[in-house]
């Protein structure tokens, strides 16, 4: 299969994948929505608004659960019972990318929020009902805050490339891997403090130095670096773990002779 695009055949692909996994999807639903509702019953409390703890539930799925299941994206690659099948799908090694990648950080918010919204809602009445406590309803969109959906973005491309990279135990691999990488970055960050901002490592501003001053000795500089990191760690990286995850299958691919 030549290594084209068309929408038609991503759309099928995209089929395929949600209907194999929409059971194991709604099973843990199930389970996160009983336990939530026995939670708000059991451990009633007398406040009505609730809104923390079901934010709380939608980081824990979205940073905690969205991993697991980003690491998931390829497990077909390597496993010698299902990787010819899925490699003879009548697709392009980019169209297999995109359908995996929109489960991974389109479809897949979308349904967590939905979740938790659902979870919400039914909660409060069951609550209003049974204890007559009401309170507000958890709308998620209220206070959206973009460096959340970047974090979400990066977080969610860097487990979705150890998913192709990786051939077994993708996501403590992947663990690992930003581990290491991270106690890397901390050390190349004091390298260059030390080598261009010496004044700092050697403590010559001052330790009683206000934080808001020394952010406007070096604003002209601060500034324009943190809208570089931004930019970098929000698109360039999570366009890169893409491009990447798409030469993987490729290579995959090339190396079955298809």
């Amino acid at each position: 299969m030549s290594d084209n695009f068309a929408a038609d055949r991503l759309l099928k692909l995209l089929r395929i994948d949600l209907v194999q996994r929409y059971r194991s999807m709604l099973t843990a639903s199930a389970a996160i929505g009983a336990v939530m509702i026995l939670q708000a019953i059991l451990f009633n409390t007398a406040t009505a608004d609730r809104s923390s703890v079901y934010w709380g539930l939608l980081g824990l799925i979205v940073f905690g659960w969205g991993p697991i299941a980003a690491s998931h994206s390829f497990r077909e690659l390597n496993n010698k019972s299902q990787n010819e099948a899925y490699l003879l799908l009548p697709a392009s090694a980019l169209e297999k990318m995109l359908s995996r990648l929109v489960l991974t950080i389109v479809i897949f918010p979308i349904y967590a929020l939905v979740l938790v919204t659902l979870i919400a809602w039914l909660t409060s009445a069951l609550r209003a009902a049974l204890f007559g406590i009401g309170g507000p309803l958890f709308l998620p969109l209220e206070g959206f805050n973009p460096y959340i959906l970047g974090l979400f973005l990066l977080h969610q491309s860097m487990f979705f490339l150890g998913a192709a990279w990786f051939q077994n135990h993708h996501f403590v691999r992947t663990i690992l891997t930003l581990g290491i990488g991270s106690i890397g970055l901390v050390i190349l960050i004091g390298v260059l403090i030390r080598i261009f901002l010496p004044e700092l490592s050697d403590g010559g501003i001052g330790i009683n130095i206000d934080p808001r001053d020394l952010a406007g000795v070096y604003s002209s500089v601060v500034g324009p670096l943190i809208a570089i990191l931004k930019f970098v760690g929000f698109v360039v990286l999570p366009v890169f773990c893409w491009y990447v995850a798409w030469l993987r299958i490729t290579e995959t691919q090339v190396s079955y002779g298809i």
